[in-house]
């Protein structure tokens, strides 16, 4: 178990579960996801106007020493081909602190 303390000043515990971590940390990593623009990976549908999203990569660069990274992965219910193509079983999103 590694305790750090985020930019805010808010205790992250990495091998905790998000949604019992303090709420500061929590709105540090919802910050994260707002300010930056995610870098997704996508997949063609059967409309051909619409893909859909499998990934996206937040990535926080604006402080020295480390970058904060948010990564949410989607799973669907249904093959690209299929007209329900778009349902959304659940997401799973991953956090982590990297050293610059």
């Amino acid at each position: 178990m590694a305790i750090v303390t985020l930019p805010n000043g808010s205790q992250w515990d990495t091998n905790g579960d998000p949604g019992m971590q303090s709420s500061g940390s929590q709105d540090f990593w919802v910050e994260v996801q707002e300010t930056n623009t995610p870098i997704q990976t996508t997949e063609q549908t059967r409309n051909t106007n619409r893909n859909r999203i499998l990934k996206e990569v937040y990535t926080d660069t604006s402080y020295t020493g480390s970058n904060y990274v948010v990564i949410v992965n989607n799973n669907y219910m249904h093959g690209p081909g299929d007209i329900r193509c778009f349902a959304l079983q659940g997401s799973n999103i991953e956090y982590s602190i990297e050293s610059k």
